[in-house]
């Protein structure tokens, strides 16, 4: 099932953990899901999907993609990730939502639209491992970064160790 979320067309669904002998099967995407069901009726369509890793304590912020739709779920470790809603014509432009992602307790997806600039925080003693899927190949002309302590976002990764 689809959660709303605090900004407008984020999504959240948790996933299922699958035992398995040896180590747990995590699904994370197929037909008949929530999150499949929501992808379909959008129209959008994942042609990419990668993994960045984020160091114990470490930040990675902050990032927007100006046409990119993207998924993101955390099979390894625990992160922060804080959004901030910059859509002009949104009903939640200006706000700002943080989402804990990873296993054991929190492992789900999340659906992110574009121009919503988003930023990682790994909140544990072991690297976090981000499956970021994506509705277009990655373009670095179409995506914009800030430094993670910029005051144009009006949150504060500060209580991150480094």
């Amino acid at each position: 099932m689809l959660q709303s979320t605090a900004i407008a067309q984020v999504y959240l669904e948790k996933l299922p953990i699958l035992g398995a002998e040896g180590g747990a099967v995590l699904p994370l995407y197929k037909p008949g899901t929530a999150m499949h069901s929501y992808l379909e009726e959008k129209k959008i369509h994942l042609v990419e999907i990668y993994f960045s890793e984020i160091e114990a304590h470490a930040v990675k912020a902050w990032k927007r993609h100006r046409l990119q739709q993207g998924l993101f779920c955390v099979p390894r470790g625990l992160l922060r990730l804080v959004l901030y809603d910059t859509r002009p014509k949104s009903p939640t432009y200006g706000r700002v939502a943080s989402f804990s992602l990873g296993r054991p307790d929190k492992y789900c997806v999340l659906t992110m639209p574009p121009m919503i600039w988003y930023g990682l925080a790994c909140e544990g003693e072991t690297p976090a491992l981000l499956c970021n899927c994506i509705d277009r190949p990655h373009d670095p002309k179409e995506c914009e970064t800030l430094p993670k302590d910029t005051d144009q976002i009006p949150y504060s990764f500060s209580n991150i160790s480094q």
